[in-house]
């Protein structure tokens, strides 16, 4: 199963630049390409929604997580739940969907972001 940060429910929402503070996912089955959403029910915690939505997304069996970017404590959660995450996701679900299919989406071991990235200046409704 992949989770798709994003800005709404459907196969056709933006991906979410956040992870932790995404307000939904979009969930892809490869096995009957369906997409489901969800909303995320950490996205407004005062402190530790990365973590928490990691292991939201643990819980769920992701194996394959597509977003913006994703912070040090969340990744160390993802890692330790083996699931593959591919940063600098973009457009809508189905085309992150897509990159990923395409080999242009690759996982990294890494953070993109510096930890309480989505409670800064990126924030929903402060712009860019």
């Amino acid at each position: 199963m992949i989770a798709i940060s994003t800005m709404g429910k459907e196969a056709h929402s933006l991906v979410d630049n956040r992870f932790g503070r995404s307000e939904y996912f979009v969930f892809f089955n490869p096995d009957n390409e369906n997409f489901t959403g969800q909303e995320n029910p950490f996205s407004t915690e005062s402190s530790g929604a990365g973590v928490r939505t990691a292991q939201f997304l643990a819980e769920k069996n992701i194996d394959i997580l597509l977003t913006g970017n994703v912070g040090p404590k969340a990744m160390q959660v993802l890692n330790s739940a083996s699931i593959k995450v591919c940063t600098g996701a973009g457009g809508t679900a189905k085309e992150a969907v897509e990159a990923f299919q395409a080999g242009i989406l690759k996982p990294v071991d890494f953070p993109s972001v510096e930890a309480n990235f989505g409670r800064g200046k990126f924030r929903k409704g402060r712009g860019f």
